[in-house]
């Protein structure tokens, strides 16, 4: 049993005060956890936390994780970066493709990514020639920056928070699916009876 596991129960048994644990079905943490998920009870399972570093992660992934309220996010600013220090990133379905479709579907991206760069790179020079400070031109060229520019994140949130991105993140495929399992392997890790319910099936696993 994980400490986060543990806090899980010792919140759900204080609501109820029952800590001689009179049901022998749950006197097991695996089993009295299982119960409250599948009663939909999660509230006790906000108590433990998870941070994870994120890098190679893309705008639009982070776009779509800011969907998540009860996660808490400090992400590589664009407008104190420099984007050259930000890679690409590529989608991950361009893996899937055959050999020679890969290559042309890389080139696309790169491509895509070279002239925006140019052009925002062109950007930063008008703007700082007409006197604007540095942050402030890099936050308007920024504008021309492609969804598949790297932000690089710390992220945190309840292992509650965490068991909706695993469940829905991981239902949509791609960038956000390779995200997805990856959070749950660290779940396992940290509070493996939180997650029982969730199969790595859905990820392909």
């Amino acid at each position: 049993m994980s400490d986060a596991d543990e806090l899980a129960e010792i919140a759900d048994r204080t609501r109820h005060l029952s800590w001689h644990a009179p049901d022998p079905a749950t006197t097991d943490n695996m089993d009295y956890l299982d119960h409250l998920i599948e009663h939909g009870d999660h509230g006790a399972l906000e108590h433990a936390s998870m941070t994870v570093a994120v890098s190679g992660a893309s705008c639009a992934l982070l776009a779509e994780l800011a969907g998540h309220r009860a996660l808490a996010f400090s992400v590589a600013s664009q407008r104190h970066v420099e984007a050259d220090r930000l890679a690409v990133v590529m989608p991950p379905l361009v893996d899937e493709l055959p050999e020679n479709d890969q290559a042309e579907a890389e080139a696309i991206v790169h491509g895509e990514d070279h002239y925006a760069r140019a052009a925002y790179r062109r950007l930063v020079a008008l703007f700082e020639t007409q006197g604007h400070e540095p942050a402030s031109a890099r936050e308007a060229a920024r504008a021309v920056l492609p969804s598949s520019t790297e932000a690089p994140m710390i992220v945190t949130g309840s292992i509650r928070a965490w068991r909706e991105v695993a469940v829905t993140a991981g239902a949509v495929g791609g960038e956000g699916q390779r995200f997805a399992a990856a959070v749950l392997h660290h779940l396992r890790a940290i509070a493996p009876n939180s997650v029982q319910d969730i199969p790595d099936t859905r990820f392909g696993g």
